[in-house]
């Protein structure tokens, strides 16, 4: 896995805690890239400032471009894991899915007998990247996976490793699974329990991430898997964190993520508040696991929620208030929880879960 090596004598020296340092930090930087990359390249990596510097490979130097300074930046060297990654994991040529990031195939863990998920992401896909204190980087979906191992709702990293071109991260697999829009689009919703099921669950992962200072920004029912364990119970699971970032400010401008799922803030403003731009992509969410459709404008769903007889007034009342056009009116989401639709047993869920991670952090 990860194993990093100097290859340079660090310029700067890191703080004490690099998380407060990178998540608060005042001085966002882009990179350009001092050396013989091509113009397509030069031209994708200096569109966008960003928090945390990136890279591309075969580059030891990068010039860094602050708000207030210009300087030189030593790059250190990861070394290669495809040793320990063949020890221990067999890739299989069978693609569970292909998208913009890369793929993801289907692999086995040698010791276990277990199936894992090997997504591989190209190392020129890699557009944000975390520091590490030693000196180094990593890709920062690696470093926000880490940081939500064994939360409630979100899928967990197992390991990770720097194959040259490419970063492989290694999560479970379990089999059958589908995403949320597959199962919904499957007519495996029917009733609005268990609708209220899934979406409490995926209520409580987006909370536990918001509590550790982290925000999706690409939450929609692909990125929602569903599967049962050998007991029968139901899991649901957060997936894909490539878009994920660190909570800085309530308002930054820039955001990631799918179209349809934009808050109208964005859309007209160019304003992103994390919190707020999460519960309307739940109320989103949540409105396609109900109706099991979706529908591009608020005008259209609210509507539709009018016609449709069968839900109780409490679930259409949750859905209206996630989808406030007015960011500053939207219902919060500690209110979700609070809210009369919302399972009772969900809410001490997740009382206890942040109340242990506020003893044990």
């Amino acid at each position: 896995m990860f194993k990093f090596s100097e290859q340079n004598k660090k310029d700067e020296t890191s703080s004490d805690d690099s998380t407060q340092s990178e998540s608060n930090s005042s001085e966002e930087e882009s990179l350009s890239i001092s050396s013989n990359t091509n113009d397509e390249e030069s031209d994708r990596s200096t569109s966008a400032s960003r928090s945390c510097p990136y890279i591309t490979t075969e580059n030891e130097t990068v010039t860094v471009v602050t708000k207030n300074r210009v300087y030189e930046k030593k790059l250190y060297e990861i070394s290669l894991d495809s040793i320990e990654f063949n020890q221990k994991y067999e890739l299989s040529n069978k693609y569970l899915t292909r998208g913009s990031y890369g793929s993801i195939h289907l692999g086995m863990n040698k010791v276990s007998n277990k199936k894992v998920a090997v997504k591989i992401i190209p190392r020129l896909q890699v557009l944000r990247f975390y520091p590490l204190k030693k000196g180094g980087y990593i890709p920062l979906e690696v470093e926000i996976m880490r940081r939500l191992r064994n939360v409630p709702g979100c899928i967990d990293l197992l390991d990770v490793y720097d194959m040259g071109h490419d970063y492989w991260l290694i999560t479970p697999y379990v089999e059958p699974s589908e995403n949320l829009r597959q199962f919904i689009k499957s007519d495996k919703i029917n009733s609005e329990t268990q609708a209220r099921f899934i979406f409490s669950k995926i209520v409580v992962a987006v909370i536990s991430m918001h509590y550790l200072g982290i925000v999706h920004r690409d939450i929609k029912t692909a990125n929602v898997i569903i599967y049962e364990k050998s007991n029968k119970k139901t899991k649901v699971k957060l997936i894909d964190f490539g878009s994920a970032t660190f909570i800085k400010t309530n308002l930054s401008k820039g955001v990631h993520g799918t179209v349809f799922y934009y808050p109208p803030e964005f859309t007209k403003e160019q304003i992103y508040h994390p919190e707020s731009a999460s519960v309307w992509a739940l109320g989103m969410l949540l409105f396609e696991l109900l109706i099991k459709e979706q529908l591009e404008t608020k005008d259209k769903i609210l509507e539709k929620l009018l016609e449709t007889r069968e839900l109780t007034d409490a679930a259409k009342d949750l859905v209206t208030k996630c989808l406030k056009e007015n960011y500053k009116e939207r219902i919060s989401l500690k209110n979700i929880i609070v809210h009369q639709w919302f399972p009772f047993h969900m809410r001490l869920k997740i009382k206890k879960a942040l109340f242990f991670r506020h003893n044990h952090s």
